[in-house]
């Protein structure tokens, strides 16, 4: 069986998790990877002049651990 990645981007609250959870649900033998899954403790995640969190960051997600489980999801 062909394996198809699917990746949804856009911005912050943009409805991604909301269409990702829809495909999820209709798609069978899908498997739903959250970006959200991977986010660094909140401890860590870098804080702009005007004191708002940066989750946009690289640094704020564990890059290593969504590709492990990303590629182990694809086969």
């Amino acid at each position: 069986m062909k394996t198809l990645v699917v990746g949804v981007g856009g911005m912050t609250n943009g409805g991604k998790s909301t269409l990702s959870k829809s495909l999820h649900q209709q798609i069978p033998n899908s498997c739903l990877i959250a970006q959200d899954s991977y986010f660094k403790d909140d401890s860590v995640v870098p804080v702009d002049s005007n004191g708002f969190k940066q989750y946009d960051s690289e640094d704020t997600f564990t890059v290593c651990s969504s590709h492990r489980d990303l590629f182990g999801a694809a086969g």
